[in-house]
């Protein structure tokens, strides 16, 4: 993911320049390319064969929008790869034995 590490970090400096709300806006744009950075890392072979279909190498560049019925397959590829990836990034929680631990400082509100 190391590839994403400029992207995400321009993304965290811009919301923190124009504030939670503002980001929507003034940030769409490396929103919209630090998700297309994460699909990439994840999912490569399914991300090119979206891109190598639309025609386009740099999707990211282009509206988010593809049409309806155009690489229908490649859409559904690039969807069940990104599900597999959360059902399995889901199951590593799960069997985290840390996942029942208390961050630290998160009971400090309670002791005064």
């Amino acid at each position: 993911m190391h590839s994403c590490d400029k992207i995400l970090q321009s993304l965290r400096d811009c919301t923190k320049k124009t504030g939670q709300q503002g980001s929507e806006l003034f940030c769409q744009h490396l929103h919209q390319q630090a998700g297309w950075c994460l699909f990439k890392a994840l999912c490569p072979a399914e991300v090119e064969g979206l891109e190598d279909c639309l025609g386009i190498t740099n999707i990211r560049t282009h509206s988010s929008h593809i049409p309806a019925n155009k690489c229908r397959l490649q859409q559904e590829l690039l969807s069940a790869c990104i599900e597999g990836q959360q059902a399995a990034s889901e199951a590593r929680t799960a069997a985290c034995p840390s996942k029942n631990r208390q961050p630290p400082n998160q009971g400090a509100d309670s002791v005064q």
